[in-house]
């Protein structure tokens, strides 16, 4: 069979399939009238109400799931754990009792005695305090740089957003192993034995682990920032360029003024962490961590997991009912003075 008859056959057996495809779809559109015809010929047209309804049904399908989830995980624990705060643990019955009114508050006291009495809890909160300056306030403009310029494509921006990017998508495990090796086995093989050690040394281990928090946040910042910035209008850019407007202009007196609602909520309520946040202090450590790196958010989860027990539980909640109460007021001041204070209008 030479190549021209091969062609040939070919093409038959395509007809074939062609025309044994075109009656399964003929007969499936037969099927198809003959359904409505049968169940639908006396159905009356939707009036107004009833496509209201239908469309009220459809939305509350939609949001039963948020919905359950924000009322078990929030709202329920929530609650939950503003009642832990007033209780403790009994090891024997293995559940939680009301403390009673004369050692109502017994679990605060812990707290404030342990606060003022323990020099560790002031190193906690100094450094605490050191890494949300560092991740929450310090890194912000570089975020903000990095954004734009891959918002504007620049030069290798493809390649800048995936290196940026890259610790967002992968396991923070992974992440951390990839970092550990490197500094620890890497930078020592390249610049040599006397290299020092970067990660557990008293010296170096926190500025390691603040620039660990850096790199590994700005994923999450790029996603944010760059997804703001491309919803800029066009015709607000184009006429800035008829008058000659520059692209570091561009980014102060338009680019900046327009996100900046967003990222001042998100500079105020990253407050909340100094007293939630540990960096990547227990990934790098576990519950071991030198004494000199712990941070509040740290110690607290510590605490718990490290036990195994749930007679924590109730120091952990007023720890928590303590820390909202401090960081509330100090978020709705931190939003305000960011509103105030910041860009609030595009003008050039």
């Amino acid at each position: 069979m030479n190549k021209k008859q091969k062609i040939e056959r070919e093409n038959k057996a395509t007809a074939v399939l062609k025309s044994v495809w075109g009656r399964i779809k003929d007969g499936l559109y037969g099927v198809n009238v003959l359904f409505h015809k049968t169940f639908f010929k006396n159905k009356k047209p939707k009036t107004a109400n009833g496509i209201k309804r239908q469309n009220a049904f459809f939305v509350c399908a939609c949001l039963f799931l948020p919905l359950l989830i924000f009322v078990i995980f929030y709202f329920v624990r929530g609650i939950n754990s503003v009642l832990l705060a007033f209780e403790y643990y009994d090891s024997e019955t293995k559940s939680f009792y009301f403390l009673g009114l004369p050692n109502l508050f017994s679990n605060f006291t812990k707290i404030f005695k342990q606060v003022s009495g323990e020099y560790f809890m002031i190193t906690a909160l100094k450094n605490s305090l050191i890494l949300y300056l560092f991740t929450g306030i310090f890194s912000f403009p570089l975020h903000l740089i990095n954004s734009y310029y891959i918002y504007k494509k620049y030069f290798g921006y493809k390649t800048f957003s995936v290196l940026l990017f890259l610790p967002t998508i992968l396991s923070s495990i992974i992440l951390t192993t990839m970092f550990k090796y490197m500094v620890t086995l890497g930078l020592p093989a390249l610049f040599g034995a006397s290299f020092p050690d970067l990660i557990g040394s008293l010296k170096y281990g926190f500025g390691t682990q603040i620039a660990y928090c850096v790199w590994a946040g700005f994923g999450s910042g790029i996603v944010l920032y760059v997804g703001l910035m491309s919803r800029i209008p066009d015709h607000l850019v184009e006429a800035a360029r008829l008058d000659g407007i520059t692209a570091l202009k561009e980014f102060w007196y338009i680019t900046l003024p327009l996100v900046w609602p967003t990222v001042s909520i998100q500079m105020a309520v990253s407050i909340v962490g100094i007293f939630s946040g540990q960096g990547a202090l227990y990934t790098f450590f576990g519950a071991s961590a030198p004494t000199e790196f712990q941070t509040i958010g740290y110690y607290l989860f510590r605490e718990v997991v490290k036990t195994g027990s749930s007679y924590q539980y109730p120091y952990a909640s007023a720890a928590g009912l303590i820390f909202t109460i401090i960081a509330t007021p100090l978020c709705l001041g931190a939003r305000w003075a960011l509103t105030k204070l910041g860009p609030s209008d595009v003008s050039f």
